[in-house]
């Protein structure tokens, strides 16, 4: 019926809503516009018996990778599968092993199947670096500058490529990778077998970078 069923505030934006009810202080140059859960939401489905529902009790899955863009430099996962309760399933930061490269999340989490691994994997650029917003012919990015490959169950880092890519299961040194990568990945499966074979993604020094998976 369209009525709400949940809702969900990442911790990390506790101490905002204060001031959206105080409405105080003003947004200014000091007191610059609190962002909150602002990114892109990748979408897991599955439907176990293929009866086009789903329904938890049929074991059908469905979860939820939530980008915060200017909200913060992390990831949250949720398992909505059962709608009327909702759990979380894991959360990553710049904080975590494997995640120091993590911008701001901008870039969407994008479901994908590859032959290496199991489980389903999520596909994303490592994210913005807010240098660009001051001057980026000056201001060298340090953050958000790769590519990254996530477990989409468990959120381990399976695989990363960047200029200083540490703590996945693999890491790829590419040392041209300079700029962040705020850009949703476009990902490719060229036989039709339901495996991704290449992806494309562009950075923001106008650089456009093809894998192959």
């Amino acid at each position: 019926a369209g009525s709400e069923l949940w809702g969900f505030v990442p911790a990390e934006f506790f101490p905002k809503l204060k001031r959206l009810r105080d409405n105080s202080p003003g947004i200014s140059g000091t007191n610059k516009r609190p962002y909150f859960a602002d990114g892109p939401i990748g979408v897991y489905q599955k439907d176990v018996n293929g009866d086009g529902r789903l329904v938890a009790t049929d074991g059908d899955k469905v979860h939820l990778y939530i980008g915060m863009r200017r909200g913060g430099r992390f990831l949250y996962a949720l398992d909505v599968s059962d709608p009327q309760a909702p759990r979380l399933m894991w959360k990553k930061s710049s904080s975590d092993p494997g995640f120091t490269e993590l911008g701001m999340t901008w870039s969407e989490p994008k479901l994908a199947r590859i032959r290496a691994h199991g489980n389903p994997v999520l596909i994303m650029g490592a994210g913005y670096d807010a240098n660009q917003d001051i001057d980026p012919t000056t201001l060298a990015d340090t953050m958000g500058r790769g590519i990254v490959v996530l477990d989409a169950i468990t959120g381990a880092p399976l695989w990363q490529a960047g200029p200083m890519p540490s703590g996945a299961t693999h890491n790829l040194v590419v040392a041209a990778m300079t700029h962040s990568i705020p850009s949703d990945v476009t990902i490719l499966d060229r036989n039709g077998d339901g495996y991704i074979d290449r992806i494309y993604v562009g950075d923001t020094g106008g650089n456009l970078w093809r894998g192959d998976l």
